[in-house]
């Protein structure tokens, strides 16, 4: 057993599982479906990975690369089209336009990548997809800073910013710090980045008045 991995881990899915529950207690039921295909799956790769690392069963290390990859097709089209909802609040006209079978269409969309990208396993496709979805996301935060109406639209701007940039730091220690620890700290920066995420989102009926 490796303790140290099983209990980053259990943060990781707990905060995951608690942005989640969070960010449905604000939302219209449509508008919470983007942030659980990114925010279930982390949570479910945690958990399998903390069962993995607790040297639980064998299969664990199986459920857990199917929700990693799961989360980096679908669930980075989710992030993508949630932080989009969540950051045009403010624009009425967007909001009134953009349709619910435009939410459904993106979600299969991202449903069948992942189907693709499994069947054929075109590895490039998990690693490149969460790649644009960041800087795609990145965007959308650094416009919502420089063009926000309000300072709460620009603190929501930032979040996604701050988002971002802890999910590109959780990246770099798990790849570059030859450490026992980077694990650890890879599953730490990322709850803190989901956080950040959490944080974007505003109550619409708060934001309205």
């Amino acid at each position: 057993m490796q303790l140290s991995h099983v209990i980053s881990d259990l943060v990781l899915a707990l905060v995951a599982l608690g942005v989640w529950v969070s960010i449905a207690m604000k939302l219209p039921r449509l508008r919470i479906w983007p942030w659980g295909f990114f925010l279930v799956p982390v949570a479910l790769a945690a958990l399998s990975g903390a069962a993995r690392f607790a040297d639980l069963h064998p299969s664990m290390q199986a459920y857990s690369s199917f929700f990693q990859q799961f989360a980096s097709t679908a669930g980075a089209i989710g992030l993508t089209l949630a932080v989009f909802l969540s950051l045009s609040e403010s624009k009425a006209e967007t909001q009134r336009t953009f349709m619910p079978i435009v939410v459904v269409i993106c979600l299969a969309v991202g449903i069948v990548l992942f189907l693709l990208a499994k069947q054929f396993q075109l590895k490039g496709v998990f690693e490149l997809l969460p790649l644009v979805a960041m800087i795609v996301v990145l965007g959308m935060g650094l416009w919502q800073i420089a063009i926000g109406p309000k300072n709460s639209y620009r603190l929501r701007g930032l979040s996604v910013v701050t988002a971002v940039l802890l999910s590109a730091a959780a990246m770099v220690s798990l790849q570059k710090l030859q450490t026992p620890t980077n694990i650890d700290a890879y599953h730490y920066l990322l709850a803190v980045s989901l956080v950040a995420f959490g944080l974007s989102v505003e109550n619409p009926k708060r934001s309205a008045s």
